[in-house]
């Protein structure tokens, strides 16, 4: 994937106020090929959820990638992908340790594999998750108050895929868990100026059957693996939707991290 080194989002997002930032966004991965064909990759989809005085620098992390360049960014977000934390390669170790240097002083959001990913370098053991896939629109309920969930209820649906997650027993003792679903404990942390989700905040309903259906087969022997009735894709599928929580949670970090800048 080839990106362009700077964007400037035409979404007003939140509609709060800070001069011209930049937001550096490391690309770890692409959505599956007939996702990619139909709705694009991650570029389009965070670009629509970020207010127009925000520009963003994409970083294949996978690759070479200049690290004084996104050091210099005023927020970072470590994106999904396909690659697994339980099988680490040097590029992770590498975007891992730049986003702990950057989180010294500015904030860091983790999503997905990122989210994960983070949580590894922090002292936390990413596993195969055993209550199986999490594909869809699924509720899930805050457990300790954050800036990251102003103006959210207590509970509320975002949209999710994902089969790894943090192991609960695993996390180091400052690590707060900010909230849970019933398949996944840790839907979100914070320790220092990092946060992690394991959700998808830029994800639409459209994109995420999109990625359900891509996905079906996979999905299917995972509801009959975990014998869950409501783990099944079709109706996954009728369950999924956009998520407005998801809107606010992305606008919320953009605050967070911006106006103390």
């Amino acid at each position: 994937m080839r990106f362009p080194d700077k964007l400037v989002a035409e979404n007003p997002g939140s509609g709060h106020k800070y001069d011209m930032k930049n937001v550096a966004i490391a690309i770890a991965g692409e959505p599956p090929i007939e996702v990619a064909k139909v709705h694009g990759d991650y570029l389009p989809w965070y670009q629509a959820l970020c207010p127009d005085n925000v520009s963003f620098s994409f970083f294949d992390v996978r690759t070479q990638y200049d690290s004084n360049a996104l050091l210099a960014a005023d927020a970072l977000i470590v994106s999904g992908s396909p690659a697994s934390v339980t099988e680490l390669e040097p590029w992770m170790e590498k975007i891992a340790s730049d986003a702990l240097s950057f989180a010294k002083s500015k904030h860091v959001l983790g999503v997905c594999f990122g989210h994960q990913l983070l949580a590894h370098a922090m002292g936390a053991t990413v596993e195969v998750n055993p209550n199986g896939w999490e594909l869809g629109s699924f509720e899930i309920t805050v457990k300790q108050p954050d800036a990251l969930f102003e103006g959210l209820p207590a509970e509320f649906h975002v949209n999710l895929s994902h089969r790894d997650h943090v192991a609960p027993q695993s996390i180091p003792q400052n690590m707060a868990i900010l909230a849970s679903s019933p398949r996944c404990p840790i839907q979100a942390y914070r320790l220092g100026f990092v946060r992690g989700v394991q959700f998808h905040p830029e994800f639409s309903g459209v994109i995420t059957r999109a990625f359900l259906k891509s996905r079906w087969d996979i999905i299917a022997q995972d509801a009959i693996d975990t014998r869950s009735k409501r783990a099944q894709p079709q109706v996954l599928l009728e369950q999924t939707h956009d998520s407005s929580a998801g809107i606010a949670i992305m606008a919320n970090f953009l605050d967070i991290a911006l106006q103390e800048r």
